[in-house]
Formats: structure tokens, sequence, C-alpha cells
């Protein structure tokens, strides 16, 4: 065994020299940056001369950087726009929706106007992506913990009082003949909308993933898999401490960044649940999952998603709540091994067995930040090799067209409560030594499970090349820009565009085989950030 991982690792080092040679040249060469695919002209844009980008301001704590940011969205709008023809364009960044709002007026009134229509001087284009409620996302908890989606990580609706506000501003915009594409919010009227993912989207996402890469559907009922679900929690009535991994220190911080949790944990459950019913999957760390989904009850959402939840209001409470959930794991299941000897009148199980890491198959992990604790936490604690070893013929490019939804969520068969996976009928006692066996022989190993995450924070990149972390994701920066530039494009050959929402830019997932392709070949990170 350990012949051969020296080998692997031996292996391994060799093609990151290769591919580092390979990628420092197309680095160099490509400078760095990245124009987002050429617009096709729908008639000059000589006609508008300016676009303004009034996007969310935002920092990052010193452990996360995330790939995505509005001022890297911004900056490669910037060039691709001047590149298909447009004069100016500028970007102001706000920290909060009534600074944004307060930018808007301010920058609509110092424009030079034409005759007594109220019409400004020059043509201009606006592009909005609303900043976070007052107060909300001060320090980007959300940037933090979703910092790839773009949308300031908040989902806290602004007050009637401020959206208000915001669309007086944008309606007075287009009386002054200012057209306005508003990116994520629709409720704006603004003339054209640019679609955003949702943290449900990503849990979607992240958990069909896992469903494919462990193989789910052809699970043997005799060895369910252990999977644990992690979602981001900050409490909304005690201030962090002065040491925050992320962030702001205000409730409306911690309620905006739990409410995009629960909406993350929504789209993991939705995905997840029919695997609890069947009894196909277990998290041993929150055995209620499995429990109200195989007796069929029904409790509300923030109760299911509060079971899994763990503490990012430092780094130091994060790493605390996941080994607090190994420790969890690890303790439940040693009681369902007692419970399982016993009833099967079975030979006690050996003492290091019972002190053997806890069987974990995978971990859904909101974010990158919490992936990366959790990546730390078992190397520390025994856990060896990668999820590059786990049923490796299944890759991420493999499923991308589920996820992209070519193929159905949640089509896959199942497997039915009390059979095995041929489907034949397994008698209880015999199902029970079989867990039994299972569990005992899946500890002896203690193999690295499929971690995942989302953001593409630079900090975790090197475990995902490595296999650690099989899979993280981002929102498509290409996709956003060339959405932008067309919606440019296309009012700059209708002054009154018909109002509209268009798809916008997918999540990408990313792991070691379309590492280069998606973040280097583009210069979003430069090769030493990824460790090669």
């Amino acid at each position: 065994m350990h012949s051969d991982n020296s080998l692997r690792r031996t292996v391994h080092r060799i093609f990151r020299i290769i591919l580092l040679t390979v990628v420092t040249i197309a680095t160099v060469s490509a400078c760095g940056q990245e124009t987002a695919t050429p617009v096709a002209r729908q008639s000059s844009p000589a006609e508008i001369t300016t676009v303004r980008f009034f996007v969310p301001q935002q920092t990052f704590p010193a452990d996360f950087k995330p790939v995505n940011s509005w001022a890297a969205v911004t900056q490669t709008a910037q060039i691709t726009l001047k590149k298909t023809g447009f004069a100016t364009v500028s970007v102001e960044e706000n920290a909060d929706i009534e600074q944004e709002t307060a930018a808007l007026r301010s920058w609509s009134q110092s424009l030079p106007k034409k005759g007594n229509d109220g019409a400004v001087l020059t043509p201009h284009i606006a592009v909005i992506a609303p900043a976070p409620a007052s107060g909300a996302c001060v320090a980007s908890t959300g940037a933090a913990f979703f910092g790839g989606i773009l949308t300031a990580g908040c989902t806290t609706p602004m007050t009637p009082a401020e959206r208000n506000a915001l669309t007086a501003a944008v309606t007075t915009l287009k009386k002054e003949r200012i057209p306005v594409i508003s990116i994520g919010d629709a409720g704006i009227g603004a003339s054209v909308t640019i679609s955003m993912p949702t943290p449900k989207e990503i849990g979607i996402i992240e958990s069909t993933n896992l469903v494919g890469k462990l193989k789910l559907s052809t699970t043997s009922f005799t060895r369910p898999r252990q999977v644990l679900v992690l979602t981001p929690y900050m409490s909304e009535t005690v201030a962090p401490t002065a040491n925050t991994a992320a962030v702001s220190e205000s409730g409306a911080a911690a309620s905006a960044l739990n409410e995009s949790s629960q909406q993350f944990f929504d789209g993991v459950w939705s995905v997840l649940k029919p695997y609890f019913k069947a009894g196909a999957v277990e998290d041993p760390a929150d055995p209620s999952l499995t429990v109200d989904a195989q007796i069929g009850q029904t409790p509300s959402a923030e109760t299911l998603w509060s079971g899994t939840t763990v503490d990012v209001s430092s780094s130091q409470s994060l790493s605390n709540s996941v080994t607090t959930v190994l420790d969890s794991a690890k303790r439940n299941e040693n009681a369902e091994l007692s419970s399982l000897q016993k009833a099967t009148d079975s030979k006690q199980p050996a003492a290091s067995s019972l002190t053997a890491p806890a069987t974990i198959d995978g971990v859904i992990a909101a974010t990158d930040s919490i992936a990366q604790k959790m990546v730390a936490v078992m190397g520390s604690a025994g856990y060896s090799g990668s999820a590059s070893s786990i049923n490796p013929e299944i890759t991420l490019n493999s499923l991308v067209n589920t996820i992209i939804g070519s193929t159905p969520l949640q089509k896959t068969a199942v497997p039915a409560p009390l059979q095995d996976s041929t489907g034949q009928q397994v008698a209880l006692i015999q199902r029970q030594k079989g867990i039994l066996e299972a569990l005992l022989a899946a500890r002896e190993q203690a193999q690295w499970p499929v971690i995942t995450g989302f953001g593409a924070a630079t900090a975790s990149l090197p475990d995902v090349l490595d296999g650690k972390q099989w899979m993280t994701g981002i929102v498509s920066r290409r996709t956003l820009v060339t959405d932008i530039a067309n919606a440019c494009h296309s009012i700059a050959s209708d002054q009154q565009p018909t109002a509209r929402t268009t798809a916008g830019p997918a999540i990408e997932p990313i792991d070691e085989s379309n590492l280069k392709s998606a973040l280097i070949d583009p210069g979003y990170v430069a090769p030493v950030e990824v460790g090669l």
C-alpha cells in the first residue's frame, strides 16, 4: 500500500512539473488577462459611448479569496466592451443598497441634459448589480462563504423603502433615456435583467455530483453510504469574536448568511431525500435526516437544516465545529456497531475498530471555506488517499450532462427499502450483519471521502488539484461578461428595448481534470496559486 502511494505521488509530481511548464508558457503568452467571447455587433456602439457599472464593494478574509469577485468581473467586462466598440466603461463600487441608490441619482444628475425633455446629451447605459440591503453584508459575509455566486452572497431582501428608492432611481434613468441592465434582480424595472444562480442551485449541483461519484443508484442496502451535509451558520444574536474569519458583526449579516445556507440545504435535500428514504444514504453525524426520511415525517426545512450547520463565525469556531461533526459521527457509528452486534449476536468488534476514524464516504460542504477545514481535520484524524481512487471511471465531465439538465435529475432508480442492489429481498438479520461487516471493513481502511465545495477559493485549489477536495464551482465569469456585452450591444441598437430577462450564466463545476482550462488558462489564477 505504501509503495503504491509512493509511486502515485511520484507520477503526480512529474505530471505537475510538465503541467507547470506548459501552463507557464501559456500564461506568459496570454498576459493573464481574459476577454469574454466576442459578441456580434448589431449596430455601432458609438451611438452609446458610456457604460457605467454600479456593483457591490467586496472585501475578503485573508484565508478566503474566491476566484470570482465583482472587481474581477467588471475588469474583464471593461476590456471586452472597449474591444467591441464602447468608448468609455467605468465602475463604481458601493457598500450597500442605500449608497448604490444615492450613487445612481448623483451620476444621473451630473450628466449634461439636452433640450427640455430631460434626456441626457450623450447616450449611456447603466449596469446595476444591486448591493446588499443596508447593514446586511457590510464586510462580505456572503462573499466569504458564497463568494463565487456574485450576488453579494446575501438573500436578505431589501426593505420596501429601499426597493422603492432603487426602483424610483431606475425609473428616473429610463425617463432620461438611460437604459438599465440589472444583474440578478428582476424587480427593479430594468430594461434587461440577467438572471444569476441561487444557493439552492449550488446545493443541487454539489449533491448531484456526489450522487454520481458515489454511484448511489447502485448502492447495496447492506452498505449504506455515510454522507455528511455541512452548511454555514452564524448566530444572529451573539456577535462574532474580534478574530472573525469573515465578516460583519451585525445580526443582519448573520441572518443573510443563514438564509442563503437554508436555500443551499433545500437544494441538497431535493436531491438526496430519496436516497435517505431508501436507506442508501445515512448522515452519521445527524441521524435525524435518515429517521425523518425513512418514517415519512415532514419536519420543516429549517428544522432539518439546523442539524447540518457548522459555526463559521471565526476560523477557529469552524475548525471546532468540523471536529465536533467527525467526533459525533464516530460516536454515533460506535453506538450503531454496538447495537448491530447485539441484534445479530455477532462477535464483539475489535477495540482497534472502535478507535478508528468513522466511516465517511462523502461530505457535501456548502462552501470551499468549510471544505478546506474538513480536509485539514480529516488529514489529522488519519483518513488517507483521495477522491481520485473512488469510482475512478466516474469523472466530473461524465456528470456534466446531468448537472446542466440534459439528463433529468432524480430519475435514476434508488434501492428500495429492504432490498439489496440486485433487488432481492434481504432478511432483517442478514441485512444487519451485512451492515456490521461492511462498516467494520470500511473503518479499518479510513478511506478518504468525496468532498464537494463551492467558490473556487484560491486556498482550496491545491486540495482540488490533489483530489482531497473532489470538486468546487464558480459562476461562469466568461458567460456573465458575454451576457452583459450582448445586452449592451442589443440596447445600442434600440434605445427603448422591451423589458426582458435573460437566462444568465450557469454554475461551472471544477475538479482536477478541468482546473487548468477553467481557471489557469483564462488567467483567473496563477499556477503557483493552485500548487503547481
